[in-house]
């Protein structure tokens, strides 16, 4: 099962499994405007929690939306445990892992096949177990790139890119930033945004118009519709506003 044609919503499940379920099952009549479900390592930490919420999503009739794995933030470790990390998520047909392949770096000097950095092996990982790879280029909070050197998020985007990645994960709190990485990666590719709302301005929607008109396909949903008294209507406004500001960018 493949993400949803964008532009959509994509809601961030990050919560217990019990909530979840009751939580994605409001969610009920967002279908259309959902591009899949974002699944935080709180309702999927270990292989029992990916087989409890999937008998938990079939019971209430959510199984058939596409979901991806977020486990904030997997894949940044040596090859062997991004495998173990990639592994239940093949096994219970999840449609692709967001991962921040930091950690060793890609290594274009390897004098064995077995000794490239945490990128490569995140993404040719991906690939071999019929995941879409998601690759994080910069987080969201103020401060998350301090320790990084200048350019190494867009020397990510650009590795990743070269290495068949067509799908990324790029800050709504940072509109401008999100051009940089359109301009690597190409309009082909997909950008997926969170940070809309208490992060930004705390208006979802005006963070969410900026975003798309910056560069993103697809907005990260958290709190906006958690919170929400009415989520169902509250995700259909917000998708009006990304479609008709995607629409825009891209010259419908």
């Amino acid at each position: 099962m493949t993400l949803k044609k964008a532009p959509g919503l994509m809601p961030a499940i990050d919560m217990n499994t019990g909530r979840a379920i009751i939580y994605i099952n409001k969610l009920k009549g967002l279908e259309d405007e959902m591009t899949g479900l974002k699944m935080g390592s709180q309702v999927i930490g270990g292989g029992m929690a990916y087989h409890v919420t999937d008998r938990l999503l079939r019971d209430i009739d959510a199984d058939q939306m596409p979901k991806v794995v977020d486990l904030q933030k997997g894949g940044t470790d040596i090859p062997d445990i991004i495998k173990k990390q990639l592994e239940p998520a093949k096994e219970y047909k999840y449609e692709g892992f967001i991962g921040h392949p930091l950690g060793s770096g890609y290594n274009p000097d390897a004098m064995t096949e077995k000794e490239y950095g945490s990128s490569q092996a995140f993404i040719g990982y991906c690939k071999e177990m019929d995941l879409t790879p998601i690759v994080v280029l910069e987080l969201t909070p103020p401060g998350s790139t301090h320790f990084l050197r200048d350019g190494a998020s867009e020397e990510l985007a650009k590795v990743s890119y070269d290495l068949g990645v067509r799908t990324f994960v790029g800050p709504a709190t940072r509109p401008e930033r999100i051009k940089v990485y359109r301009k690597i990666i190409g309009e082909e590719s997909r950008i997926i945004s969170p940070g809309v709302g208490p992060q930004k301005t705390g208006d979802p929607l005006k963070d969410a118009e900026s975003a798309v008109l910056s560069g993103a396909d697809d907005i990260v949903i958290g709190r906006a519709l958690i919170n929400s008294e009415n989520p169902v209507e509250t995700g259909k406004r917000l998708y009006e506003v990304i479609y008709k500001a995607h629409r825009e960018r891209k010259g419908l």
